[in-house]
Formats: structure tokens, sequence, C-alpha cells
């Protein structure tokens, strides 16, 4: 077994993960809401990380644990995964490296600040109006 706790020869955790310790505490205090917050972890993630794949990588099991732990059915699964992507796709306009990066390549140097600030309002908006349309899904059933 390693420091980790994961044995190598059942290759299975014989302790809990960190990921999973996260998880269960989400689904403790979250528990009906967590569908309107997903979308708020993926939009945290997209900041750190700058795109949307290493967003689903940083926090998809994350996400999904969680779900598992609210006894979310399959589609269920999906659904938070798909506002976990929204997120974090969103919050490739405000992070920090894009907007550097494109700054840059058009000669405004400088100019970062007064972008962030306006697209951080748009990336919460349209955030909280994801998360919204994840919890009528989630609470309705509509997607089957």
């Amino acid at each position: 077994m390693n420091t980790a706790g994961f044995n190598m020869v059942t290759k299975k955790f014989e302790t809990e993960s960190m990921v999973q310790v996260l998880a269960n505490f989400s689904a403790k205090t979250f528990e009906s809401i967590y569908g309107g917050v997903v979308g708020f972890v993926g939009l945290l993630g997209g900041f750190i990380t700058g795109s949307e794949a290493s967003t689903i990588g940083m926090f998809g099991n994350y996400a999904l644990k969680t779900a598992q732990g609210l006894n979310m059915d399959l589609n269920s699964l999906l659904i938070i995964g798909a506002g976990l992507a929204f997120g974090g796709g969103l919050a490739s306009v405000i992070s920090p490296a894009k907007l550097q990066n494109a700054a840059a390549s058009i000669d405004r140097m400088g100019e970062e600040t007064k972008v962030i600030r306006t697209a951080f309002v748009f990336a919460l908006i349209l955030t909280t109006i994801s998360s919204a349309l994840v919890m009528i899904i989630l609470k309705t059933g509509i997607v089957k």
C-alpha cells in the first residue's frame, strides 16, 4: 500500500481519497441545490486552469462522486457533468492567461483589467442562468 491509501494488489483504495472526502462533505452540505452549485465549481476551475478540458480534468471526478453521493441516476450524472463543463467553458473569457495573450496579440497590454471586469459580470450572469437550467432539468426530469 502506498501513502495515498491505494492498495496496489487489490487496485482499490483502502481509505477514502481526498476527493471522496470533499465529495461526501459537498453532498451533505449542498444536498438538493448541488445542481446549482456545480456550474460555479466549473467557473472556478476554468478561471484557475484557463480551459474547459482542464476544468473537467480537475473537478470532474469530484463532481461525479458528489452526484453519486446524492444517489443521482446516470442521466443526472451527465447533466451534472454538463453543468461543470459549461461553467469551465465560460471561465475561458475571464482566464488571466488568455486575456494577457489576447491583449499581447493586438498590442494592447494593460487593457486586461478593463476587459476582465466586464467579462466577469457576464460570466457570472451566464453561469447563474446555466445553473438554474441544471436545477430545473434535475428537478423536473425533462431529460430522460
